[in-house]
């Protein structure tokens, strides 16, 4: 896979993955704190959690 062409891109590409890695954190805290509400209901074991979001599911 080749890399950026110019500093311009570079910068765009880092500010984005950037962004995208600030988002998974959140939506691993979100996942955290479901997670914390199920068991703390009495639901662990009775209820699946689905998303797309892939990397927040496996980091």
């Amino acid at each position: 896979m080749k890399g950026p062409s110019d500093y311009t891109k570079a910068s765009y590409f880092n500010i984005l993955q950037a962004e995208l890695e600030r988002e998974a954190e959140e939506n691993k805290e979100v996942l955290e704190l479901l997670k914390t509400a199920i068991a703390k209901a009495g639901y662990t074991g009775k209820v699946a959690i689905s998303s797309d979001d892939v990397k927040a599911l496996c980091s």
